[in-house]
Order: structure tokens, then C-alpha cells, then sequence
């Protein structure tokens, strides 16, 4: 016997306020205001006891916690932060936006509304793709102001970096893959296909040494080398084959006309200049899929990652997290060059698995930019608490917010919380970035409130 069943949808998350993710996003929110100095300490601490309560300081709820008690080595800038977050978008080749429905009116002959005009008679349509991807890519902004009294806030936007058709892979995958893309050219060394990508020191079209045989020559086949290594004395290389004397040589097979063709062939070899001295130089072929590394050895230790994630197809379908990670450092900094904050940044970006993974915040721990900070630094975390009541350990050291108008870029990017915040243009602009950062504020504010409480099941509330 079988049934018949549908599979539902299931949802990626729970309402369930006393997990510890819950608990640990409303310690960030609250640390966040102490942060970037939207509230004074005292004042987070009491509403985070007291939800309903005016922040007024409570002696019972105790002293204000060392997770929260930070000092100014842990303050945040609204003009020092660069904000990042990836968006994915399907592609649509529409003139009207990917909607499936249009209202048309009646419009005169000038284009105007008249309602004894006529429709349009052409019929909008979007085109079926056979192949219908999405467009990934990863945008950051900033507002920033120069060191000056009264300077104005200016918002920046940085270079996008795209990753379309790839998926992100943390540190630690990210070596696996590069470990497989070895063995897999490992696999097919001595193969004829991909020969010429893979061998270095080849020989160059139209390259002749005095030492070459026959062979090298154009229109001396297999059977006039026969005839000429056959004569006495033999005629085995390039250099013998120039010294023969075409008025007075009698060979069977061989005309005077393709013999003079033959020598005039060698002595334009190289691009005019003849053939070179020696023998071709055949200690220098390598092919590179015989190294115990076949990228570095081929493309040298700068250039192989890349021309491995772009070449081998073990890496094609995918890209690092370390390229985007060292995107984002780099054109963070261009933002922030020449503005008060211009050495000590910091970039906010919510918690990606492939971000806040052991193995890729090692490698952050290990990699130094311009001013000698570490990538993992200019990451806003939790601060940790020392307490036994620490309240992000569930958060186990990622930012635990991804929520409207938190990051900038949500209030546009992120369509999954239902709300359309400025436009990528509008990013840019101080005004709707100041807008946001009060935004930030207040919902911050009103999670740092939140009581957390268990939510009641179906057959408990009966």
C-alpha cells in the first residue's frame, strides 16, 4: 500500500523567544546602542530588564553588566561603519519591470489620456528564457565627513563585487575545492587535450634550430625524410639540408624546384631571420600537471588561485569567500580614505554561514591590510562577556541581526522583510543614510525592549 503526499514548505526560523539566538539578538541590539552611543548604558541596561519602563536606573536589576560596560576602545561611528550585504535577483527580460499585469488607459494620438482615444495596440510580453539565472552580487555604502569642524556628511557607495552563477564557499571548503582542482589535473597529465594550456617551453610557431629534423620543415613528409636520410651521405637535419648545392644535386623524388622550396623555407624560418643556432632547447618543456602543485607551478605564486577559480572546472561553479571578504575590505577603505575615520573603520555584515565559520575567521585573523588591522577587526562582532550570564553565546560570536533598516542596505536589498527602503542611487545620499541611521535607532531600541518570552503551545493555550 501507498499514499499519495505533498511536501509542504517549512519555515527557516522559529518564534520561539527563549531559544538562544533570540536571546542573543536582543543583547546585540542592546549593545549596539551602547556602541555607536545612541544611549547611555545605564539607560540600554534598565529597559533591557524592564521593557515597559521609561530607562530610569533600578538598582535591582544590578550593576550594568561587563558585556555592556564598554569603553570607548568599543565605540562605533556612524561615519566609520561601511555597511555590506549580497542580494540575488532573478533575471527578467521585461520593458515592465517582471510584473504580470498591466492596466492600459485610452490615450489621444500625442500620447495624452482621452477617453475616446484608443489602446495600445502593441501587447507587452516578457521573454521565456531557456536559461533563466539569478544575478548575485555583494553592495556596500558609507557616510562619511572629512576631518574638519562642520564638515558635511557625505555617502559613499562602493564598487559591487558580483559572484552570478557561483556559490560561496567558506575558507575551509574553499581549500578542499582547490585540493580536488589539483588532483583532478593530476589525473589527466600526458593527456593530448589540454596540452598546449598546460606545457610551458613549447616550441613557437615557425621556430627552426640548425639541429631540427626534417620533420620541421613545411611540405617534408615521412617520405622525402626517408629519401634524403637515404642518400649518401645522409641528409638528416636543417643545417645539412642548406648546405646542399640544388644546381648539382641529383635525388630521386625531389625536383630542384621543392628542394629550393625546402632551403628557402628553413632560411626564412623565425620570422625571416633563419634558423637559429643549436638544437631546440627541449630540457625546458614542462608540463606543469606532473608538479605536486599543477596551478602554482603553472601560473607562479600570484596568479595561480585566481586562474584556478576561473579555469579548473572542479572551482568554476564556485568563488571564496576570501575574495568577497577582501572586496569588501579594500573598497571599504576607498571609501574611507581621506575622511576622519580613514584608520579606524569598521564594516558591518550580518551573519553569513561562510563568514562566520571557524576556518574563514582564522584566515581573517591572518590577513593585515593597509594600516596593519586585521580583517577579523574591522568586522563589528559581539563583544565578549566574561560572565557565566552572557547572553550571546548562542550567537557564538556572529552578529545575530538581519532585520529592516539595521543595515542600510536592507531597507532596498533584502525583499524578504517586505519593505522597499531607498533606492541603490539613494545610498549615496547623506539625507536618506541619516534617515536610516535614525531608522536604526529606534528599531534597536524597541528590540532591546523586547521581552523574552516563551511563546505558548497550540494544546498548552488550549
Amino acid at each position: 500500500m501507498a499514499r499519495k503526499m505533498s511536501v509542504g514548505l517549512r519555515k527557516q526560523g522559529s518564534r520561539d523567544a527563549l531559544t538562544e539566538w533570540a536571546k542573543a539578538r536582543k543583547a546585540w541590539a542592546a549593545q549596539l546602542l551602547v556602541r555607536f552611543g545612541m544611549q547611555t548604558k545605564e539607560w540600554v541596561w534598565s529597559v533591557y530588564n524592564n521593557p515597559h519602563g521609561e530607562g530610569k536606573v533600578d538598582a535591582a536589576h544590578g550593576p550594568v553588566p561587563d558585556w555592556l560596560d564598554l569603553d570607548e576602545r568599543h565605540a562605533l561611528h556612524e561615519t566609520g561603519v561601511a555597511w555590506w550585504d549580497e542580494h540575488h535577483n532573478r533575471c527578467s527580460n521585461s520593458s515592465h519591470e517582471g510584473v504580470d499585469t498591466l492596466y492600459q488607459f485610452k490615450r489621444d494620438k500625442n500620447g495624452k489620456l482621452d477617453s475616446r482615444g484608443d489602446f495600445d495596440e502593441d501587447s507587452p510580453a516578457k521573454l521565456r528564457e531557456k536559461y533563466a539565472n539569478e544575478c548575485r552580487a555583494a553592495f556596500g555604502c558609507a557616510m562619511t565627513r572629512v576631518e574638519a569642524e562642520d564638515a558635511e556628511v557625505v555617502g559613499k557607495r562602493a564598487a559591487p563585487w558580483f559572484y552570478s552563477y557561483r556559490w560561496l564557499l567558506s575558507e575551509g571548503e574553499s581549500l578542499d575545492k582547490e585540493a580536488e582542482a589539483d588532483a583532478e589535473a593530476h589525473k589527466r597529465r600526458g593527456e593530448v587535450e589540454g596540452r598546449k594550456e598546460w606545457t610551458t617551453g613549447l616550441r613557437e610557431e615557425g621556430e627552426l634550430y640548425l639541429q631540427d629534423s626534417l620533420e620541421h620543415i613545411a611540405g617534408i613528409g615521412p617520405g622525402k625524410k626517408k629519401t634524403l636520410e637515404e642518400l649518401s651521405p645522409p641528409i638528416t637535419t636543417v643545417q645539412e639540408l642548406l648546405a646542399v648545392d640544388v644546381t648539382a644535386a641529383t635525388i630521386p623524388g625531389i625536383t630542384h624546384a621543392s628542394l629550393k622550396k625546402f632551403q628557402d623555407a628553413a632560411r626564412t624560418a623565425n620570422g625571416g631571420t633563419g634558423p637559429k643556432d643549436g638544437a631546440f632547447p627541449d630540457h625546458l618543456v614542462k608540463d606543469h600537471r606532473e608538479e605536486e602543485h599543477p596551478y602554482k607551478s603553472r601560473y607562479g605564486e600570484e596568479k595561480w588561485r585566481e586562474e584556478m577559480w576561473k579555469r579548473s572546472p572542479v572551482c568554476k561553479k564556485y568563488a571564496p569567500i576570501r575574495d568577497m571578504i577582501t572586496h569588501m575590505v579594500k573598497e571599504s577603505q576607498k571609501m574611507f580614505d581621506g575622511t576622519e575615520h580613514e584608520k579606524d573603520w569598521r564594516m558591518y555584515h550580518d551573519a553569513l554561514t561562510t563568514m562566520t565559520c571557524k576556518t574563514t575567521k582564522a584566515w581573517m585573523k591572518n590577513q593585515v591590510d593597509a594600516h596593519g588591522v586585521t580583517y577579523l577587526d574591522r568586522w563589528i562582532l559581539p563583544e565578549d562577556g566574561e560572565t557565566e550570564d552572557y547572553p550571546m553565546t548562542g550567537a557564538r560570536g556572529r552578529p545575530c541581526l538581519t532585520i529592516p533598516v539595521h543595515p542600510p542596505m536592507h531597507g532596498s536589498t533584502d525583499r524578504r522583510h517586505g519593505v522597499r527602503g531607498p533606492s541603490a542611487r539613494q545610498f549615496a545620499g547623506a539625507h536618506a543614510m541619516g534617515r536610516l541611521a535614525e531608522q536604526r535607532r529606534r528599531r534597536l531600541t524597541q528590540l532591546a525592549r523586547k521581552v523574552v518570552v516563551r511563546v505558548p503551545t497550540r494544546q498548552e493555550s488550549a
